[in-house]
């Protein structure tokens, strides 16, 4: 009978013991082999480090498909896009910066975010002022 808790699948691919050849000279001077059973203490590191590498891209591919799915639901909707913008800078109508999104794509607002995260919040929220009334003034304009 087989016990298959004793066996390791990590076996095939990184084996410990091998069937090994040792050539010696004999007493003669002839050329002996000698069959042994070696130990390759090498597989056992590399087991283990195959073992760490595979847990950490599963971990990888988690964090990313996380990462792609939080750009896809700021690029599908906008509602998040001004919340968002509006986490960035405080004592703003909401229906301010709403203006600003609805009239920006992707792209124009992505480096307004981008903006948001490496300006001085106070000179992000005049900023933000002077484009909603550059954009209302554009827009009695046309």
């Amino acid at each position: 009978m087989v016990d298959f808790a004793a066996v390791n699948p990590m076996d095939q691919y990184f084996p410990k013991l091998t069937k090994c050849w040792l050539r010696n000279y004999g007493p003669s001077g002839g050329l002996q082999l000698k069959d042994h059973l070696c130990v390759l203490p090498l597989n056992i590191v590399n087991e283990k480090i195959f073992v760490i590498l595979w847990f950490w891209l599963i971990f990888l591919t988690l964090i990313s498909t996380l990462a792609v799915l939080y750009r896809l639901f700021v690029l599908a909707f906008p509602p998040f896009r001004t919340a968002l913008i509006m986490s960035q800078v405080r004592h703003i109508h909401r229906s301010v910066v709403s203006r600003i999104v609805k009239r920006f794509g992707f792209g124009d607002w992505f480096i307004l975010y981008l903006l948001g995260c490496n300006m001085n919040p106070i000179i992000y929220k005049e900023l933000i002022i002077e484009l909603s009334k550059e954009l209302d003034h554009k827009t009695v304009m046309v």
